[in-house]
């Protein structure tokens, strides 16, 4: 996942004053090592790699998954040093500390997706061993054992009534307000329709932020159908599990008319539609984070989890890649 983060009220333009502060005043340097401290550097080194199967299909090269395993502190430092680029700096009375959640974590395709899912998952694994990232510098990171008394900012399951009060805290017709018109102050671009979800999200209360992730949730899960995903590996040339997810919150962006059509008639997720060039995709990946980085950055923890009970498979039929002409011969007419 990425690790881009959205400020609670007037996001961009504040990040952007940040980032410029950033580069302007010299990083402090990290403090000498400690004599009781193992330094992790990157290595190199080629992690295994292992191709995702769509719908009973082999995806490409670039939906490969990264797979790494770890037992201990040691060994998940290293890999942090290797996918983060950072020195990482281990006490060692903690190396050795057996880790129970070993993996794997998992990106795609080589850069940012990998580093970010990789680094990602690590950051709350190493929280739920009692383990925690201290920035020494821009360039070095310590891990830390929490200290006694200290809880560690790893996300706790939503409650019932919580779950009761979030969803009454945003009704249905205001969450696809909020969608509608940020995809209309998009025109239709991916990036932009974000900044300006995230601006309007950026004005609601703790609650209501919930509300809304809640409420993204579920849409994603009524959309975590076979038959949507046949329409999204058509319509763009493929599509991994990631792909999908990504696909699903494009439609979801799309507004409440083209979701519900969709939904009743799968085609209907991209009619009318057109691709400006050959390497654009009905995809959105950003939309997916504004909510529960707002309530991070606001609250200081991460949301709960648990909103929605996420299916473990895709509802429908399963479909092979030499089904998708029989089975939606205009898109595939179309899109092949």
């Amino acid at each position: 996942m990425p690790h881009s983060r959205f400020a609670p009220r007037h996001a961009w333009l504040v990040l952007a004053v940040l980032l410029f502060a950033n580069a302007c005043v010299k990083s402090p340097d990290a403090p000498p090592l400690g004599a009781d401290e193992n330094v992790y550097l990157p290595s190199g080194r080629e992690y295994e790699r292992t191709p995702q199967v769509v719908a009973g299909v082999r995806a490409g090269t670039d939906f490969d998954w990264v797979t790494v395993t770890y037992r201990d502190v040691a060994e998940a430092a290293q890999i942090y040093a290797d996918f983060s680029g950072l020195e990482v700096r281990v006490p060692r009375r903690i190396a050795d500390r057996a880790m129970k959640f070993g993996g794997p974590p998992s990106g795609s395709a080589p850069g940012n997706k990998t580093y970010g899912h990789v680094i990602w998952d690590l950051d709350w694994q190493l929280a739920q061993e009692g383990v925690e990232i201290v920035e020494l510098s821009r360039n070095t990171i310590a891990l830390r054992e929490v200290a006694a008394g200290k809880t560690p900012k790893v996300p706790r399951a939503a409650t019932e009534a919580e779950i009761i009060r979030y969803k009454n805290s945003m009704s249905d017709h205001e969450f696809w307000t909020l969608l509608e018109q940020a995809n209309r102050l998009g025109k239709g671009d991916c990036r932009r329709t974000a900044r300006s979800l995230a601006r309007s999200l950026s004005r609601l209360t703790e609650e209501e932020l919930l509300g809304f992730e809640l409420r993204f949730q579920s849409k994603m899960m009524e959309s975590y159908r076979h038959d949507l995903w046949a329409v999204a590996y058509l319509a763009n040339g493929g599509a991994s599990e990631d792909g999908f997810t990504y696909f699903r919150a494009w439609l979801i962006a799309q507004g409440r008319e083209r979701f519900e059509a969709a939904l009743e008639h799968p085609p209907a997720a991209i009619e009318g539609l057109s691709k400006r060039s050959v390497e654009q995709v009905f995809e959105c990946e950003e939309l997916l984070y504004p909510a529960t980085m707002i309530y991070r950055e606001r609250t200081g923890r991460p949301p709960p989890v648990g909103l929605v009970q996420l299916p473990l498979e895709p509802a429908g039929a399963a479909w092979k890649e030499e089904d998708l002409a029989r089975l939606y011969p205009d898109l595939y007419a179309r899109f092949r």
